[in-house]
Parts: structure tokens; C-alpha cells; sequence
């Protein structure tokens, strides 16, 4: 079975409902910045004051070369993740990709309370965060909606968004 990878902007739930998803499917689990994290002893926030985002999404590019080898697995990409290196055009010869979809002004409310783990946004303003928040989804965007399906997560709970996965992956 094909591996299954949650995109999306940070905070859209990618790691909580992947987790969940892993251990519905009996999948294996990876969060990519969790695992650079581990790779590199050091948390994503060390990584880009230590070295730059282009070291980061290095980083990302090798990982992927190892989740391709592997199946069965449920992966929780960085926000950035698919936005460079071709990774969504890999992942999708690979895998099936989900993109969920948030508003800019719901993931400004996602994100209010722990902005400090995002590198991006940790260093920005409050009173210009939700327009930087804005600005970069506009930017990313393109590259999740090429995703191979998008759920709309506005007005739907975790258990419909685990749901809606379920049977957007059984009918693939």
C-alpha cells in the first residue's frame, strides 16, 4: 500500500490526526520535522538560528529519499515540505497526498498560543503576524492544492477529518 502524506500550513493538524490515522490503519508513523529534529539533535527552531532554512529544507529533501523506500506509512510533512525541491511532484509518483485546508485567519487562530516552535513566526510581530500568516499560505498554497485531494477543514471536528481520509484512501 502506498504511503499516505498529510500537507498543509503548520498548525493544520497534521501531526495529531496523522498519529491518529497510523494507528487506525495500523500504519508506521513519521513527522518530518520530528525526525530532523532528530537527526540532527536539535530542535527545527536550533536548526534555522544554527544554519538556514536552506539547510532545513536540504534536510527534508534527504529524509524523503528515505520515507521512499518505505510503505505503510503515514507522513506528517513540514508546511514548507512540499513547497520546494519538486517534493510534491516525488510524493505523488510515490504516495497519495491530503492536503487540510484552513483559512489564513483560522490557522492565525490555531497558531496564537505556540507561534514560539514556529521559526517562521516566532520572530514576527503580533500585530503583523496574521498578515505574514496570510502572505506565505498565499505563497504555498499552489503547491498544496496540487495535492491528489483537499478536505476543507473549517467547519469539521478531528474525527470528521479522520473520516473523510478514510474514505478518500479506501476508494484508492
Amino acid at each position: 500500500m502506498d504511503n499516505i502524506y498529510l500537507v498543509g500550513f503548520m498548525g493544520s493538524g497534521k501531526s495529531t490526526l496523522g498519529k491518529k490515522l497510523s494507528e487506525i490503519k495500523n500504519y508506521e508513523f513519521i513527522d518530518t520535522d520530528k525526525e530532523i529534529e532528530k537527526i540532527n539533535s536539535m530542535t527545527i527552531n536550533q536548526i534555522f538560528k544554527n544554519f538556514d532554512e536552506s539547510f532545513f529544507r536540504q534536510e527534508e529533501l534527504s529524509l524523503l529519499k528515505t520515507i521512499l523506500k518505505q510503505k505503510k506509512t503515514i507522513i506528517s510533512t513540514g508546511g514548507g515540505f512540499v513547497c520546494f525541491n519538486n517534493i510534491m511532484k516525488t510524493i505523488k509518483k510515490n504516495g497519495i497526498s491530503i492536503y487540510l485546508k484552513y483559512s489564513s485567519k483560522n490557522l492565525y487562530k490555531r497558531l496564537k498560543e505556540n507561534y514560539q516552535e514556529r521559526p517562521l513566526i516566532n520572530k514576527i510581530q503580533e500585530n503583523k503576524r496574521e498578515e505574514f500568516i496570510s502572505e506565505l499560505l498565499q505563497k504555498r498554497e499552489k503547491f498544496y492544492l496540487e495535492s491528489n485531494f483537499v478536505i476543507d477543514c473549517l467547519s469539521l471536528n478531528e474525527d470528521d477529518i479522520l473520516r473523510k481520509i478514510n474514505s478518500l484512501i479506501s476508494t484508492t
